[in-house]
């Protein structure tokens, strides 16, 4: 009779011991399941800031009056506010998307390992949420490794955020 209770004791031990074995495994799955889901998240670049910080400075074409020319981030300003190239007789906001394609697609060409860009412009709120955009363009697919930076404006009580994203074939 004793050996049949020390045999059944045995075997509550293997069954607790497969149990914990099998509850680590599942806990193991899940967080390989989590992690392999996330999406990447690009990495934030100095490159990238530096980038943004030469653009909004770029001087551009476009004025209220002459020889009172917009650099970037004076038009990105003038393009939220709805105001006109008045010497061009153009709105800012197409003047401003076409200037910054060429621009931009201007620095992609001599960097022959980038294989997609991606530009937006878009209010920020305090809880740092992103409205709908004002200017966003791209190209290339992202099969590589991505990398971005940003820049915010002021244009009175409201931040617009001035994001870029490149990816590495």
């Amino acid at each position: 009779m004793k050996g049949l209770i020390e045999g059944k004791r045995g075997q509550q031990e293997m069954i607790g011991f497969v149990l914990i074995i099998v509850l680590v495994v599942v806990a193991v799955l899940v967080l390989l399941m989590v992690s392999l889901k996330k999406p990447i998240d690009p990495l934030d670049s100095v490159e990238i800031e530096n980038l943004l910080s030469s653009i909004t400075r770029y001087t551009t074409e476009c004025a209220d009056y002459e020889p009172n020319y917009y650099d970037v981030r004076d038009l990105i300003r003038a393009c939220v506010k709805g105001n006109q190239c008045e010497n061009l007789g153009q709105d800012s906001c197409i003047y401003l998307e076409t200037t910054l394609k060429e621009i931009v697609e201007s620095s992609v060409k001599t960097e022959s390992t980038l294989s997609y860009y991606k530009l937006d412009i878009s209010p920020v709120n305090e809880e740092r949420i992103f409205g709908e955009s004002i200017i966003s363009f791209s190209d290339g697919n992202c099969t590589g490794n991505p990398f971005s930076g940003q820049q915010k404006i002021k244009i009175g009580f409201e931040d617009i955020s001035l994001r870029m994203k490149f990816c590495k074939a």
